[in-house]
């Protein structure tokens, strides 16, 4: 079968729906007589006809036959308007600086209108982040912002897909479709133990979402810039962020970035990082507050609402800072 037969066969197949010769051939952008030629050449292509044609209804998947796609068509069509909304997010940070829409139309199935209900649910989405914009320049599609925002996007994206179960590193790990993240997770434990440099299990998800975020955008040459204030060479941390992004790099297509070094070895410091910057967090727009002031604040709530005082546990402190951080 050609593309255009497979992709009548994933509709057809995503639907579950009756459609006429005319909504196939308008999407399609074919004759309606081309659509019937295919649909015939579809059917040949199987041992048995999958396509029931009806004069008034159009065509359908027959709901007995389990259909089996060609191997090499590996694209899940979005159906939701949510799902499309996260299919042009995640193109647009790791495929393509820029979405032609008249492309997108064809890849997704739907009408312009409906793409422009998409493009207002996304900028809709990216008011919560503070500098990042969805442009739209006639028929194409850009976003515009910090790479800590872009990152800061994408680690929300993966939160919503997991639900929040970060334990589960083995469903994260097939998220990220340019690398194993399982066995860079390998290094990174290798390397921790050979400089005997011990992190709490529960922090280990969070660090390998921070890496695995940092790697898909590094390997499409998305680097973050860091404003440390302090020199960092000499610590234990820094050695282990170098040894570590010089291995993965034998594995996986990406040059060595000093600031990635840098964002690494403050990430692993935990309470230390804060003495070292200002904040690795972006200050909270709406509310003003830090890590170190937001530590506070929860600190002083659980003391006020449990009258328990956690106020001079520095482990406690430093390890919600941690996870604020991650």
């Amino acid at each position: 079968m050609n593309k255009r037969q497979e992709k009548i066969v994933l509709l057809l197949n995503d639907t579950k729906a009756w459609m006429t010769g005319k909504e196939i051939s308008k999407l399609m952008q074919v004759s309606d007589r081309t659509i019937r030629s295919d649909i015939d050449a579809i059917n040949r292509y199987y041992e048995q006809p999958i396509i029931e044609s009806n004069l008034r209804s159009g065509y359908h998947i027959r709901d007995e036959i389990n259909v089996t796609l060609p191997t090499a068509q590996k694209f899940i069509i979005p159906q939701t308007p949510q799902e499309r909304c996260v299919y042009i997010i995640r193109v647009l940070l790791f495929e393509k600086k820029e979405l032609n829409l008249m492309d997108l139309q064809d890849q997704v199935f739907i009408s312009g209108y409906s793409i422009d209900n998409d493009i207002k649910r996304i900028k809709k989405i990216l008011e919560n982040y503070n500098d990042l914009k969805l442009i739209r320049s006639k028929n194409h599609i850009h976003l515009e912002g910090s790479e800590d925002e872009m990152r800061k996007l994408y680690k929300d994206l993966l939160t919503e897909e997991t639900q929040g179960n970060f334990l589960n590193l083995n469903k994260l790990s097939s998220m990220f479709k340019g690398f194993d993240l399982l066995k860079v997770k390998d290094i990174m434990e290798n390397i921790l133990k050979e400089y005997n440099y011990r992190i709490r299990e529960m922090a280990i998800p969070m660090l390998m979402i921070h890496i695995g975020v940092a790697i898909e955008r590094m390997l499409h040459h998305n680097y973050i810039k860091t404003s440390r204030g302090t020199d960092l060479e000499n610590t234990k941390e820094y050695q282990i962020a170098k040894e570590f992004f010089n291995r993965v790099s034998k594995i996986v297509r990406i040059d060595i970035n000093e600031n990635e070094v840098e964002l690494l070895a403050l990430l692993l410091m935990g309470k230390n990082s804060m003495n070292l910057q200002n904040d690795l967090v972006s200050s909270y727009s709406k509310h003003g507050y830090n890590v170190n002031e937001l530590v506070s604040q929860i600190i002083e709530s659980i003391k006020s609402d449990y009258d328990i005082d956690f106020s001079k546990d520095v482990d406690l402190r430093s390890g919600i800072a941690l996870h604020l951080q991650g």
